[in-house]
């Protein structure tokens, strides 16, 4: 799969010059202008809160989710733009369209192709869409903007053997979107360079400020793998945390946005597609088709979606330890030879293949039981791979690997239609 471009040049923006130290953090509101690091989060917590997590409450309602990030493994740029495609993408409709961050993130994650189109081109974006504002024209919006574009010294990304290098045009990311936010009445707090820590941190903090109605926006730019984004330490801010965030803002009725630049951060959106369809299930199990004939066969509409995506689960567990083999195949290639590369590369068509066999079966079934709901779905299929034999020189063509992606961005987005259209029957409750 293609990286996405890195910079190492010697050249530093003047917002990342202090590399290592506490690093500067602005905001919309002269309250925060200036502070630093620890001030900020103590500005952002109400006295007594802390980050606890609640126990989920299923089906809680009045609230929006709106997810954007690369669907493939690579956070990509445009030629000659250093800017990662997601936050052009992002910028297009908060500068060009003058959408509100919700609308700018939702039609972001569209992408630039239908299902059943024709082969993927790297730029596809994994989305979450779903719920509905309660909040008024005056509510509290926080936009938590962290581009990490200098990375420490000798940190790894992650547990991986990989230095974390830098991407000179993170912050600058960050920076743009943080400035087109601010006219829409966000609060912005800017804080690149951050550790993972430091990003929990504020997230929580910001979050504990909040209350139903209110939104709370995340941006990021920088490196990230299937593990979590990575801190300029090389610690992970995990899917696990963003997912346990994610269900205490629904479950008290804040807005979340999340928009996502870095490689592998499509784990995110299936970390809370799958939180959101359990959520929908939750809320129609039970309900009996006589009083709420609205919900005929939605409870076993939802069941088939949670199995599809729990497919997709299993194959991302599959390929987390997959990309820590690779990273140390690569850095160790002159003694393990190309041998050894070749046939880990070729794992990915054993662990797809797998994914097609699970998923094959249930993808008529979601059509035909969405059809028994009252929704239409365009038939999804799946590209079976070339058998990689045992040939050590056979590795995969882009060509297929863009069948993946295609195949993965059909269905994603099939399950996206069915998580929307049960909200929508939902909310008539």
């Amino acid at each position: 799969m293609t990286e996405r471009k890195q910079k190492t040049n010697a050249s530093t923006p003047a917002s990342s010059a202090n590399a290592g130290a506490s690093p500067s953090k602005t905001s919309s509101r002269d309250a925060l202008r200036g502070m630093t690091y620890d001030q900020q989060v103590s500005s952002l917590t109400p006295p007594g809160n802390s980050p606890t997590v609640q126990k989920k409450e299923s089906g809680a309602r009045g609230s929006r989710v709106e997810v954007v990030a690369p669907a493939n493994a690579a956070r990509n740029t445009y030629p000659g733009d250093d800017g990662g495609q997601v936050t052009m993408a992002l910028l297009e409709q908060l500068q060009g369209q003058k959408a509100s961050l919700p609308d700018a993130v939702a039609q972001a994650a569209k992408g630039n192709r239908g299902v059943g189109d024709p082969n993927a081109t790297g730029e596809e974006r994994a989305g979450v869409g779903v719920g509905t504002s309660s909040g008024s024209a005056e509510r509290k919006r926080v936009a938590v903007v962290i581009g990490n574009a200098d990375y420490r010294d000798g940190a790894k990304m992650g547990d991986t053997v990989n230095d974390a290098g830098d991407i000179d045009s993170a912050d600058d990311d960050s920076a743009k979107v943080g400035k087109a936010a601010e006219p829409a009445g966000y609060e912005v707090v800017a804080a690149d360079n951050q550790t993972a820590s430091q990003m929990s941190a504020l997230l929580w903090a910001a979050k504990s400020c909040l209350s139903a109605g209110d939104e709370l926006a995340f941006f990021f730019s920088g490196h990230g793998l299937m593990s979590g984004l990575v801190g300029v330490d090389g610690e992970l801010l995990t899917p696990e945390t963003l997912s346990k965030l994610h269900e205490q803002l629904r479950g008290s009725g804040i807005d979340f946005t999340l928009a996502l630049d870095a490689c592998h951060a499509g784990i995110f959106a299936d970390v809370i597609r799958e939180s959101e369809l359990q959520r929908a299930h939750d809320a129609a199990d039970g309900k009996s088709p006589v009083t709420h004939p609205h919900l005929v066969a939605v409870p076993q509409l939802l069941e088939v979606a949670i199995a599809l995506q729990q497919v997709k689960v299993g194959y991302n567990a599959k390929m987390e330890p997959w990309w820590s083999e690779r990273f140390a195949i690569e850095a160790d290639l002159e003694k393990r030879g190309m041998d050894a590369w070749n046939a880990h590369f070729n794992k990915q068509a054993e662990y797809f293949q797998s994914y097609v066999d699970d998923a094959a079966p249930l993808l008529p079934t979601l059509v035909n039981v969405a059809e028994l709901a009252g929704l239409e779905l365009q038939p999804v299929t799946t590209v079976t791979m070339p058998a990689v034999g045992d040939d050590p020189e056979f590795y995969w063509p882009q060509e297929n690997l863009n069948h993946v992606m295609t195949a993965f961005d059909d269905v994603d987005t099939s399950l996206n239609r069915v998580l929307q259209y049960v909200d929508g029957r939902l909310g008539r409750n």
